[in-house]
């Protein structure tokens, strides 16, 4: 009858409407799931060198506390980290030693690290921002995120790791910013690990 195969279509097509608004739904909620975790769960990272190591072949200056701040040319979440960096080396006057290490994959050309994020780096007074081939110097120091800072002391020994965002992409205190000024001034309580909000380096 007419009518009644009018009213079957519909219903198909009222079934696969329903399913495609579905789909949707079920999207859009993983969508913000995925933004969710990128703002609240850090990247895993391994264990840091414990010392400043031997077959590094950044020039340090024996004697002074170095920094070491890992950086992913196009990590988003790095914008914060490279902001909480600046304003730490103003505040450390010349105590500190900072180096900034630019993942280069291999085979990747020169041009994919030239991002806006390098060009932040190169702003930042006070540090050595320098192109890590193959992610070689990184790998020697342990680092395995963008963003992760070592703080090393006068005497080569790790004396912190961790992040100094209190999520990705956002600035504010949290406890890596607290360790590192607490290091600075010469206190012996603080937190030696925090969370790293960042790009993992090498997946």
């Amino acid at each position: 009858m007419p009518g009644m195969t009018r009213g079957r279509r519909w219903s198909g097509w009222t079934s696969i409407i329903a399913a495609i608004g579905l789909l949707w739904m079920v999207t859009v909620v993983l969508g913000f799931s995925s933004l969710w975790d990128s703002d609240t769960n850090p990247a895993v990272v391994g264990t840091a060198s414990p010392v400043w190591p031997a077959s590094t072949s950044l020039n340090s200056t024996p004697g002074k506390i170095r920094l070491v701040f890992a950086l992913h040319p196009h990590c988003e979440c790095s914008h914060a980290s490279l902001k909480e960096l600046e304003l730490l080396l103003k505040l450390s006057g010349k105590k500190v030693e900072s180096y900034i290490l630019v993942l280069k994959p291999t085979g990747m050309p020169l041009e994919w690290v030239q991002s806006e994020l390098y060009e932040e780096a190169r702003e930042i007074h006070a540090t050595v921002v320098i192109t890590d081939l193959g992610g070689t110097e990184s790998k020697k120091f342990g680092l395995e995120a963008s963003g992760q800072v070592l703080l090393y002391d006068a005497r080569g020994n790790l004396a912190f790791s961790g992040g100094i965002t209190p999520a990705a992409s956002q600035r504010g205190d949290c406890i890596g910013i607290q360790s590192i000024q607490a290091i600075l001034s010469g206190e012996l309580n603080y937190e030696r690990l925090a969370p790293v909000y960042g790009c993992s380096l090498f997946d």
